[in-house]
């Protein structure tokens, strides 16, 4: 068996799989069911802000909008343009987006450099003692369904 891993918003993992260039897409939206075959994964994945340990929000155990606003912040277009709505409503103009990231990986590095908070879900990166970075879910509670999705296969023999 042989694997490539593709890292990407829905829209650019959306293009690779219907250009036939991947098989299979994991997806933090509900897709088009027009147009794909899908699968509900039996978990959610929570947001959170990944903090380095010497900044002064390290202290805390969850994060509100009042806690953010004023803070740098970097996440994906794609959570800029559809989570942060869902959460903070209108409010989500007045968050100081900083930048945008489709690796998580290196806004974890980025945040741990002191160039930002990172928006992610929980797990994405290498957080405690060891790393310098905290995980701090996001309260109220923010959450993505995540779904697996391939191309239709065709009509159906029955």
């Amino acid at each position: 068996m042989r694997f490539e891993l593709f890292s990407g918003d829905t829209r650019q993992v959306t293009e690779k799989l219907d250009a036939g260039l991947i098989d299979l897409a994991l997806l933090v939206e509900p897709p088009d069911l027009e147009r794909y075959e899908a699968l509900e994964l039996p978990q959610s994945d929570r947001f959170g802000v990944i903090v380095p340990l010497s900044q002064r929000l390290a202290t805390r155990e969850k994060l509100s909008f009042e806690d953010l606003k004023d803070e740098p912040l970097m996440c994906s277009a794609q959570a800029q343009r559809e989570a942060l709505p869902r959460w903070c409503g209108t409010r989500a103009a007045q968050l100081k987006v900083c930048g945008n990231v489709t690796l998580f990986y290196n806004g974890s590095v980025f945040a741990s450099e002191g160039l930002g908070l990172m928006l992610t879900f929980a797990g994405f990166a290498e957080c405690g003692p060891a790393s310098g970075l905290k995980f701090i879910p996001l309260t109220p509670e923010l959450t993505d369904q995540a779904y697996l999705i391939w191309r239709h296969l065709g009509p159906s023999p029955c």
